[in-house]
């Protein structure tokens, strides 16, 4: 009975800890104050709406982690401030990393988002190695205006779309799902107790 009780008792614990494991991983967001800071230190802010957006270059891991530098073309509308190169150009190449909003696991800096063409944005930026790019990741991409028809530029698969809705129901559904066990435990304890005692007195 011992060697039965504590395989149970392994077993139940492996599972809720797996589940737990499992579950979504998730960055902390930048504190708000931070967020602010980089938008007012940001050399170049503006309003406009984005006329192209293109891949630049897939970083997407074998491990399942999905995401992408993407360019965006942007048509300026309002320019709220500016550096004196850019006082001519009425377009602006806005490098970002784009991550699926599907994507389970959030990168510190950034969070998923996804930028289509004739979505109005107002954008902070700063200079990279690339060019311009948000100055706080996509915390500092803000949509005004939505396109009607969007898509995301990489997929969700088959078996992320299974996953993402177990651990989804899992996590909405953890009480019970704890209780569960607890009871098919203390089931199972008892019922080997009264087979037990049923042995002993034949």
């Amino acid at each position: 009975m011992n060697r039965t009780l504590k395989f149970l008792s392994s077993y139940i614990s492996m599972c809720l800890l797996i589940g737990f494991v499992t579950l979504p991983i998730v960055s902390a967001a930048p504190d708000p104050l931070e967020i602010e800071k980089n938008k007012v230190e940001a050399p170049f802010h503006i309003i406009g709406t984005v006329l192209k957006d293109e891949i630049h270059d897939d970083l997407s891991e074998e491990k399942g982690h999905y995401y992408q530098i993407r360019k965006m073309t942007v048509k300026v509308n309002q320019r709220i401030k500016s550096p004196d190169i850019t006082e001519n150009n009425s377009l602006v190449e806005v490098y970002y990393v784009y991550i699926p909003t599907w994507q389970d696991i959030k990168y510190t800096g950034y969070h998923p988002t996804n930028i289509m063409v004739n979505d109005e944005i107002e954008v902070w930026l700063e200079r990279s190695e690339l060019g311009w790019e948000p100055a706080l990741g996509m915390y500092t991409v803000e949509h005004l205006n939505f396109a009607h028809h969007r898509i995301e530029p990489i997929p969700e698969p088959g078996w992320h779309i299974v996953k993402r809705k177990v651990f989804t129901a899992m996590f909405d559904y953890t009480p019970f799902f704890v209780l569960g066990c607890v009871l098919i435990f203390v089931m199972i304890v008892i019922l080997t107790t009264v087979n037990n005692m049923k042995l002993k007195g034949n």
